[in-house]
């Protein structure tokens, strides 16, 4: 609890932030819902390119520095679909 306060603190959120974090939390807990059984983000990214197909960025060296970019075809394909 103390990290999620820092966090919104440090963030420069406002200050009811975390309070509405709480009750939110608390509202959905009430429904079965279990923070600590919710699916993590690379869990929940993994599912999603399964279910849908979109660009992936690729990485390229460039004077030592990584660069993250896409492929323009890939890119205006996913628009037209």
């Amino acid at each position: 609890m103390l990290d999620i306060l820092m966090l919104c603190d440090s963030s420069g959120a406002r200050r009811g932030l975390y309070d509405d974090l709480l009750t939110v939390l608390r509202r959905h807990s009430k429904n079965g819902f279990s923070i600590k059984q919710a699916k993590g983000r690379e869990v929940f990214l993994c599912e999603m390119k399964k279910k849908i197909d979109f660009p992936q960025p690729k990485k390229t060296k460039v004077h030592g520095r990584d660069v993250v970019h896409f492929s323009f075809l890939d890119m205006l394909v996913d628009l037209l679909r």
